[in-house]
């Protein structure tokens, strides 16, 4: 609900409509305060909110206020939502673990996601739970009038999280000294709390380490790449081919593998002194060798080791180098690259995922050295791999675009909602300090 539309709203029914709390005796109060009354923000009070698709409505006012109880009001017709799980996470921050409020969950009657359900039950809650504070901003547009009309009748502070603006914005029912400062409540937020927002598990991913010579290699490698682009994309399909065929796999059979890590891959495309520096630089990663007589990759004979090894050389460096720019800018946190499921074997789920402190997100970083298929199916799989994680946020990172398909991915990732930086020079520019 638009809230400045929405709160006009609520005061037009609550000015037509007073007399509509005064007829059901359940909630007659014994003594209610009145809208005069002025209330404090102190902990330990009730904190009465409905389930929504964003979480963070609900998370953000409840780390600023530090309830003791929370009554969690969903219709029936609702899925599970998140909150319970984002709740725990955040009880295992520092500063938070001694506040362990207890959570309620109170259920509408089945297709009583109207008006009078909510005004009723609200009303009854609040009349039950002295210094209670209602949070309007979830739930149907129906239930968050009902929510508005009992806090109004019996003159107990209500909010709207807005958390564009980081604020909680008065919903006038009851004087409230001072509503807290939301961006403060999720300055700490990490990792572990964003993914259970998404009602994902940290504990359920792992990340794959980065060796200081594989960084080193990833650096020289955007170098060399930037200066020398058609002559590494020669050695690159030169290497594709030996390793993968007309496929994009290596062969399963260890015989094949033993037989293709036995010799060397040559060629004029191997010769370049383009060629020669970049497969110098790899050498020091100890996945591969070379020498005069070519190249040879120094892994075990199994698929994923050498597909692992030859994703390094030909891809994932430019994932290592956009990291290496990541972790120097203060922007971003709790950097991870390569997770994968925890029981999942070989190959993660790629790119690089981090907080994003300026957009308090999870974002989640897909790094392409070209476009093998569209760019569709590209943006299509990079949002996937995001939603798999749990990121809010995703930005696509392209080194070289094929002619003539800058503008339909800057087009396509825009539909998306999805951010977009193109060559070497944005790329640096979009992840530097102060970005």
């Amino acid at each position: 609900m638009g809230f400045a539309n929405g709160f006009s709203t609520l005061r037009k029914i609550w000015n037509t409509d007073r007399a509509c709390l005064q007829s059901p005796p359940a909630m007659k109060p014994q003594a209610a305060p009145s809208s005069s009354t002025s209330a404090s923000p102190a902990q330990g009070c009730t904190l009465v909110q409905f389930t929504t698709p964003d979480t963070l409505a609900n998370l953000l006012p409840a780390l600023a206020l530090r309830p003791a109880r929370i009554l969690h009001v969903r219709s029936s017709e609702e899925g599970d939502d998140h909150f319970k799980m984002a709740l725990r996470a955040a009880t295992q921050e520092p500063g938070l673990k001694t506040w362990l409020p207890k959570v309620q969950d109170v259920s509408l009657p089945k297709g009583g996601a109207e008006l009078p359900d909510t005004r009723d039950l609200v009303a009854r809650a609040l009349i039950e739970n002295a210094g209670a504070i209602v949070n309007f901003t979830g739930g149907t547009k129906l239930m968050s009038l009902g929510a508005f009309l009992a806090a109004s009748a019996l003159g107990r502070p209500s909010f709207y999280c807005d958390t564009a603006t980081n604020r909680c914005i008065d919903g006038r029912t009851a004087r409230f000294d001072k509503w807290p400062d939301l961006r403060e409540a999720g300055a700490g937020m990490g990792m572990r709390l964003f993914m259970a927002l998404a009602g994902k598990n940290l504990d359920d991913w792992r990340d794959e380490p980065v060796p200081a010579a594989a960084r080193a290699f990833a650096i020289k490698a955007f170098e060399l790449r930037t200066r020398h682009w058609q002559a590494l994309e020669q050695m690159s399909k030169a290497v594709r081919t030996w390793y993968f065929g007309t496929g994009e796999r290596a062969p399963q059979n260890t015989d094949e593998l033993r037989a293709l890590l036995a010799k060397p891959v040559t060629g004029p495309a191997l010769a370049s002194d383009a060629a020669k520096q970049y497969l110098a630089a790899a050498s020091a990663t100890n996945l591969l060798r070379a020498d005069a007589s070519g190249l040879r990759l120094t892994v075990s004979p199994e698929r994923h080791a050498v597909e692992n090894a030859v994703r390094m050389l030909l891809s994932s460096w430019l994932d290592l180098a956009v990291l290496d720019c990541v972790e120097r800018n203060p922007r971003f946190k709790e950097t991870r690259w390569n997770l994968s499921s925890a029981s999942q074997q070989g190959a993660g789920d790629g790119g690089i995922l981090c907080v994003d402190q300026k957009q308090r997100a999870l974002r989640h970083i897909t790094c392409l050295v070209t476009l093998v298929n569209s760019p569709q199916e590209h943006i299509d799989s990079a949002r996937a791999r995001a939603a798999r994680l749990g990121a809010a946020a995703c930005t696509v990172v392209l080194f070289k675009p094929q002619p003539g398909q800058e503008n339909i991915i800057r087009d396509t990732a825009r539909r998306a909602g999805m951010d977009v930086a193109i060559e070497a020079d944005e790329i640096v520019k979009m992840f530097a300090p102060g970005a």
